[in-house]
């Protein structure tokens, strides 16, 4: 029995054209049956939202604020796992990039950071795995700014260090109950983060109690591990479910 390989092409990165070529690609498909299906093409963007949670002066007697606005995503590899209508062959294959791509999340979200080509047909259930962070960078760097009563704003740095899977599974776009990709229209997988669910159990004792740290003489509210671990073990905690993925 031979296990044929998937219909595939060559990402194509615009901003990292000279630099990041995709590796072989693993191609591991449901069925020993070749793919006869023309392909169609997937572009893939990367986004987040921003958000502030706050607390103004007639609720708690300060002006106590702490928002989220920009990011940045490492990815190592991506899974692409989907299952077709009934009688079509499903899809599945992990890609390998050749270095680690560090994706701006606060770019263009209509901007393609790379393409894949699918085979086409009318797909009932998508997911897609992110795997993120590298033993040297951090999975997800987030940014944005804290301020407190008597005290101006400080800029605020959220680093996620592990490296670590996002499993999403793909919502499809409004009024439709399946997701139809064919050769003759692009389709787009927009990923983004939503911000709002990230900062869910953020509480006020926990911002207006947070320590500032001092970087290269410099205040910044630090959030890791090991710099204010309260704030950061609420947002990680809820990191896997504010992964959005839409495909249009």
């Amino acid at each position: 029995m031979k296990i044929k390989t998937g219909v595939f092409r060559r990402p194509y990165f615009p901003q990292y054209r000279a630099g990041i070529l995709l590796a072989g690609a693993l191609f591991l498909l449901a069925s020993c049956d070749k793919i006869e299906d023309p392909s169609a093409r997937l572009d893939f963007t990367f986004s987040m939202t921003g958000h502030e949670v706050a607390w103004d002066a007639a609720e708690k007697e300060t002006n106590t604020g702490f928002s989220l606005e920009s990011g940045t995503l490492v990815l190592e590899n991506i899974e692409f796992d989907g299952r077709r209508e009934q009688g079509a062959t499903d899809v599945y294959f992990i890609s390998d990039f050749a270095s680690p791509m560090v994706i701006s999340l606060d770019q263009n979200p209509g901007e393609a950071v790379f393409t894949f080509d699918i085979p086409q047909g009318v797909y009932h259930m998508i997911e897609i795995t992110l795997h993120i962070g590298t033993q040297q960078l951090p999975a997800l760097v987030m940014e944005g700014s804290f301020r407190r009563a008597a005290s101006g704003p400080v800029p605020i740095r959220y680093e996620y260090a592990p490296k670590d899977q996002i499993r999403i599974r793909a919502n499809p776009a409004k009024g439709t109950k399946n997701i139809v990709f064919t050769r003759d229209t692009d389709s787009r997988a927009s990923i983004m983060i939503d911000t709002e669910s990230l900062m869910q159990l953020i509480n006020y004792g926990m911002v207006v109690y947070a320590q500032v740290s001092q970087v290269e003489g410099e205040d910044v509210l630090l959030i890791d591990t090991q710099k204010n671990p309260g704030i950061y073990n609420s947002i990680s905690s809820r990191l896997k479910t504010a992964f959005i993925l839409e495909i249009d």
